[in-house]
């Protein structure tokens, strides 16, 4: 097992060549597992995770949000599901560089002009995996007026909407 370990990392590395994320913010918005393991690769490549969303967090995720504590305590962690508002608000905020998440809410995404890579129907797991996702990010990158037509789509908010905390909505059930 460790040979065959070693010779398929050695094919991956050789056909990422020079690739690196580095001096590329990437927000992620994946399932609580599968958004950890995109960022743990996001960082081995050199990128900078600018903030997760994931789906939902239980006692299962608690080694992992430990971890992350210590790596980066500033990550901003949004732990929702559906919340289309919430994340561009985030989104807006940040200003990443490359966005990874699946297709929920990719389109809007799109719209504030960052570049996207969508998992929806990409198998990321194994050898493999890796180069399929890097691929994507290549393109993605690359390949900027798709989300420069974009931005001159009207955007689903009103900037007062942006204004707002994007907590604002939750705060608002409670009362």
């Amino acid at each position: 097992v460790d040979d065959l370990h070693r010779r398929k990392t050695a094919e991956v590395k050789k056909q990422l060549g020079d690739f690196t994320l580095k001096e590329t913010s990437v927000y992620i918005s994946l399932s609580s597992a599968l958004a950890f393991s995109v960022l743990d690769l996001i960082e081995e490549l050199g990128g900078e995770v600018a903030g997760v969303t994931i789906t939902h967090l239980d006692r299962l995720h608690i080694r992992h949000l430990d971890e992350l504590a210590v790596r980066n305590p500033d990550l901003n962690l949004h732990v929702s599901d559906g919340q289309a508002f919430e994340e561009l608000s985030i989104l807006r905020k940040l200003a990443p560089t490359l966005y990874i998440g699946d297709s929920l809410h990719i389109g809007q995404v799109a719209r504030l002009g960052i570049p996207v890579v969508s998992l929806a129907e990409v198998g990321i797991v194994g050898y493999s995996g890796v180069i399929r996702l890097v691929r994507r990010i290549k393109v993605a990158l690359a390949n900027r007026s798709f989300g420069a037509a974009l931005t001159a789509v009207t955007p689903p908010y009103q900037d007062a909407w942006y204004r707002r905390s994007q907590n604002w909505h939750i705060k608002q059930e409670v009362k």
